[in-house]
């Protein structure tokens, strides 16, 4: 049996990246970038450490536009753990939405944007 072959366009540079071959028209939008990024806050407190963990998610990522941002607290604790440990976890979550969250966006938009 004899198969005809027909020559393989050249693959673009997504394809290329992603080894994903497409059979249809060509895309006529960008890929959209997302970003995860977890994070882990740890506190000694006396012989104890309390910890604190999150996950910031950008599910699209523009260096042109503010990233619109979820942040992803961990509320699962121990059933041992006390009342007082639990609120200064949560506050720990808090003061990283409110102090790591903004140092994050100036590296995305400024530092990663101009590595691009």
């Amino acid at each position: 049996k004899t198969q005809s072959h027909r020559p393989r366009s050249r693959p673009s540079a997504l394809e290329m990246r992603t080894g994903a071959r497409s059979t249809g028209p060509p895309a006529t939008h960008e890929p959209n970038l997302s970003l995860e990024a977890d994070w882990k806050v740890e506190l000694k407190v006396a012989k104890a450490v309390v910890e604190a963990k999150g996950r910031f998610l950008i599910p699209e990522f523009s260096s042109e536009d503010d990233p619109q941002v979820t942040v992803i607290n961990d509320s699962n604790f121990p059933e041992y753990t006390s009342e007082g440990f639990r609120e200064l976890a949560r506050h720990l979550q808090k003061e990283v939405e409110v102090q790591v969250w903004p140092e994050l966006q100036r590296l995305l938009q400024v530092d990663f944007v101009e590595a691009l």
